[in-house]
């Protein structure tokens, strides 16, 4: 039991650790809108279908997101096409509710894939296996997309936030 305490308690400290440090050491900055990142990532995308931006009740009912822990969020998600095409950016209030923050995201990913039925858009559910999540300072950002839209979400916050 005591190796477990250890254990669990070295996971945090290193989580912690990785959400001050995920930008190889450059500086975050964190005055940037998380409505702003998910603007530019749109952009950046060029997809044609409509992203829409997901109001509160979405966020703390079907995604279960403790809106306590945030100061800021933009979660999107395509309603003009048949995809699973969907992303958000959260600003914790700080680093003391990143932690926080990012479990619940990856409780949200986890409980997406559990529930996904294959008979539904089978060639979608790919994005759901391979989503992803990335920290960055005070931000956590999701992915449910292709795999090159996923690396533009992400290369687009992390040149926002490293500038």
């Amino acid at each position: 039991m005591k190796n477990i305490v250890k254990f669990l308690a070295l996971v945090l400290c290193l989580t912690a650790l990785l959400a001050l440090c995920a930008c190889d050491g450059e500086k975050i900055n964190t005055e940037v809108a998380p409505a702003d990142i998910a603007n530019a990532i749109v952009n950046e995308m060029g997809s044609a279908d409509a992203m829409t931006a997901l109001d509160e009740s979405y966020i703390t009912g079907r995604m279960e997101i403790d809106l306590s822990n945030c100061a800021e969020y933009d979660v999107r998600l395509s309603t003009a096409s048949i995809n699973v095409n969907e992303f958000g950016v959260f600003k914790a209030k700080d680093v003391d509710h990143v932690e926080a923050l990012d479990a619940d995201v990856q409780a949200y990913l986890a409980m997406r894939l559990e529930t996904w039925m294959d008979e539904y858009l089978p060639e979608e559910k790919p994005k759901v296996e391979n989503a992803q999540v990335r920290t960055f300072g005070p931000y956590v950002i999701y992915t449910i997309l292709s795999e090159s839209d996923s690396k533009i979400a992400i290369d687009t916050m992390s040149e926002m936030l490293t500038k």
